[in-house]
């Protein structure tokens, strides 16, 4: 039997946007100012999903924590500058997926970014009205799947599920006690076996069938 869901709910950074090459830059010219190593692009799309505190951590372990804090100050002041001036960075058929997929079902997004950085993808990627509500790590510390769990019982969700590209969207999901779909076009693997897809035509396809 067909699930019958009442609601998507997106991860955003690997499934919605690639926001590597602004945030590459803006980390890099925050950490120059401040006399530390650079970063690379690799590293950035390693720890995209991940907690604002721990992206640090694990991008720059050489500095003690109130280092880190310093420059996740800088990082963060330089990387909103450049969201708001950068161009497009949705990933293909997203735009126009969005547009299908809401004429079906409710749109919502999870993320555990900084509130700042999804107010500017709400307002910044020309795709934001079509979200009826989301979430973030940046407005109240919460997991990801603590966040599903608020943003589902906030809009009286009876069955939704996860769309995300990396292991702890798929976690988040599970203790959330929502189904899980990949994208394999994003920043990671799932850690157990699941439903994919290689591009996000093949999702909207996946759910205007069932």
């Amino acid at each position: 039997m067909k699930p019958a869901y009442d609601a998507l709910i997106f991860d955003l950074d690997g499934t919605l946007w690639n926001s590597t090459v602004p945030v590459t830059q803006a980390w890099n010219e925050a950490a120059r100012a401040l006399g530390t190593g650079p970063v690379s692009s690799e590293t950035i799309q390693s720890i995209m999903g991940l907690p604002h505190d721990e992206c640090f951590r694990r991008a720059f372990p050489h500095l003690s924590e109130s280092e880190r804090k310093r420059l996740a100050a800088a990082c963060t002041q330089v990387e909103m500058e450049l969201l708001r001036d950068h161009g497009a960075m949705l990933f293909p058929g997203v735009r126009d997926g969005l547009q299908q997929l809401a004429r079906k079902f409710s749109l919502f997004v999870v993320s555990n970014c900084e509130t700042d950085y999804l107010r500017i993808f709400l307002k910044n990627s020309g795709v934001g009205n079509l979200f009826r509500d989301s979430e973030c790590y940046g407005n109240n510390g919460l997991t990801k799947g603590q966040n599903l769990r608020k943003l589902a019982a906030r809009n009286r969700l009876r069955q939704p599920c996860y769309i995300g590209d990396t292991a702890g969207d798929q976690q988040a999901a599970t203790a959330a006690g929502m189904d899980y779909y990949h994208v394999n076009y994003g920043f990671g693997d799932p850690d157990r076996e699941c439903l994919a897809f290689d591009d996000f035509q093949a999702v909207v396809a996946f759910f205007f069938q069932i």
